[in-house]
């Protein structure tokens, strides 16, 4: 039987898991996808009248409870920091190998999105998870690894650092094409934390800058009437096709990504942003730990939450060589590519 491995998190994220894929297709073993809010799922599927969804949930389901039944499954489980379903997982995954994957970067008991039914034994239950379930560690970043090691026993062989990979469907250039000066772009979820009601408010009265802004959530019909009289501000519907997106990246000078901490939310990566470097687009982006790991000043501009406007004006001052940074970016794009990447996650094997 060929030998099969299994994402197990709450939504799927196939896209986090692009450089493992690349890694075991090499090897010729399967990766499955699985989740594990099932019921709320179902719940939705039979309100919506989804077929489709209904029947993953049942796939899903039929999992959960397979892995009672089975043992030495390999299992690389994505779960957010103190979660309350642990326990349950933990119940389940007892005779599995488990590998878990975070992005978080807080791990000292204090800020985490998931506060409901945080208690002390919920909190132990982590810990031992941690310290002593998990096979080995695959983390986004370096500063998830640095705070999992102060804030926990784990030895610092069992973390890998594993960045997310670029698309393998985007049209990867080998060249940084000629850009549209002065062009600006977001591609994302349309979310007050995201700050692009600021961002707007800062660029509508640039006359030589031009924005894009694409994306589709809660703020569609907000950012829709905020630009209605800018003729400098476009709005695109959610784009799918990887191969639009990359034409679109492929025109404008900047990606912008103005986030805004909450309590439970900052830029832990930025998808975005390594694939706007893999089309010559500069990043420009707040000091969030995920924009800090990856943008160098060498191709793109960290600015301090808040303070976009400085940079803006920096750049509007013809004082850096733009198209060797767009090239630079190009290059630096490299390492996320899934052949690279892949490698990260050979400790899973």
């Amino acid at each position: 039987m060929k030998e099969t491995f299994y994402i197990l998190h709450k939504s799927g994220a196939d896209s986090h898991y692009i450089g493992l894929k690349h890694l075991l297709n090499t090897k010729n073993i399967d990766l499955k996808y699985r989740e594990f809010s099932v019921f709320s799922k179902m719940i939705k599927a039979i309100t919506k009248l989804s077929p489709y969804q209904f029947s993953k949930q049942l796939t899903n389901l039929t999992f959960l409870i397979s892995l009672l039944f089975s043992k030495e499954k390999k299992i690389v489980l994505g779960i957010a920091p103190y979660d309350n379903k642990l326990p349950i997982l933990l119940y389940l995954l007892k005779e599995h190998k488990v590998y878990y994957h975070t992005s978080w970067t807080h791990w000292d008991d204090i800020k985490y999105p998931k506060r409901k039914k945080v208690t002390t034994k919920l909190l132990s239950q982590w810990k031992l998870f941690l310290e002593e379930k998990v096979t080995h560690h695959f983390v986004v970043t370096t500063t998830t690894k640095n705070r999992l090691l102060k804030n926990y026993q784990i030895e610092g062989n069992k973390i890998s650092v594993v960045n997310h990979s670029v698309d393998e469907s985007f049209n990867i250039l080998e060249k940084a094409p000629i850009k549209l000066p002065f062009s600006f772009i977001y591609i994302g979820r349309l979310v007050p934390e995201k700050g692009i009601l600021e961002t707007i408010e800062l660029l509508k009265n640039l006359e030589e800058a031009t924005f894009t802004i694409v994306g589709d959530g809660p703020l569609k019909a907000k950012i829709q009437e905020a630009i209605s009289s800018c003729n400098n501000i476009i709005f695109k519907e959610y784009i799918k096709d990887k191969r639009k997106l990359s034409e679109l990246l492929s025109t404008h000078q900047f990606l912008l990504s103005n986030s805004i901490r909450t309590q439970k939310w900052e830029e832990l990566f930025g998808m975005t942003i390594i694939e706007a470097m893999a089309h010559g687009t500069i990043p420009v982006a707040s000091d969030h730990p995920g924009p800090i790991e990856i943008i160098h000043s060498d191709f793109g501009f960290i600015f301090p939450e808040g303070e976009l406007i400085d940079v803006i004006n920096k750049l509007s001052s013809n004082k850096y060589d733009l198209n060797l940074m767009s090239t630079k970016a190009l290059e630096a794009s490299q390492q996320y590519l899934p052949n690279q990447i892949a490698k990260k996650w050979e400790m899973i094997l």
